[in-house]
């Protein structure tokens, strides 16, 4: 059953993504206007420098939350080479952050498995306001068919606000739209029949997670 917990967590998440891609999308209309507005100015190149570059910050973030959202990233057929090409164009694009990714490229996962990772590395860019370093551990499945994920998160001023854990690790917690991804990130890892760890949060933030590999 659809519950009001679940529509409003659902009305949060949407409203939260068109957040993300509304500063983008708008500084390309920023652009166009300013090229409708100087032409013979010789201003056209600061113009297009930033359409270029408001267009690539919205097109990462579209690949990103395709994987991370919607269904594309909850299929068997996510595999690491994915995963990490659209965290490394989103961070990236971002560019206060650096990525370090660590993840065995045989390691496969159960279904989901990679779009939680994906959306637990967001969680550790999001716990990190001035950015900073984030790495992305994950071994092969071990002889259980277990594989360890961490994450971890270094930066000045990085930490996990009270709320954000709360809505990780408590599925009927309301989220507001601060809490609303570490809310998805916990309601993944229960899909999955795991629970995240918050091993630490405060620079360096810490999150890990026990999860299962593919049968």
């Amino acid at each position: 059953m659809y519950d009001e917990q679940g529509r409003a967590a659902t009305q949060v998440l949407i409203s939260h993504l068109c957040h993300e891609l509304v500063s983008p999308i708008g500084a390309v209309n920023n652009g166009v206007e300013l090229l409708e507005e100087s032409l013979g100015e010789g201003i056209e190149k600061e113009a297009l420098d930033l359409i270029g570059e408001s267009a690539r910050l919205a097109s990462s973030r579209l690949r990103f939350y395709r994987l991370a959202y919607g269904r594309a990233g909850a299929g068997a057929d996510l595999q690491a080479t994915q995963a990490e090409t659209a965290l490394a164009e989103l961070i990236q694009a971002e560019a206060r952050t650096t990525l370090t990714w660590r993840v065995a490229r045989a390691a496969e996962l159960a279904p989901g498995g990679y779009q939680l990772v994906l959306n637990l590395a967001l969680l550790g860019a999001q716990a990190m306001p001035r950015g900073g370093t984030l790495k992305v551990e994950l071994a092969e499945p071990a002889g259980d068919g277990i594989a360890a994920l961490r994450i971890t998160a270094t930066g000045a001023g990085a930490r996990v606000a009270d709320a954000v854990q709360a809505a990780l690790a408590d599925a009927d917690t309301l989220p507001d739209h601060t809490s609303v991804h570490a809310w998805w990130c916990g309601a993944l890892a229960r899909r999955l029949g795991v629970a995240v760890a918050v091993v630490s949060s405060v620079d360096p933030v810490g999150f890990a997670v026990q999860l299962p590999g593919q049968t």
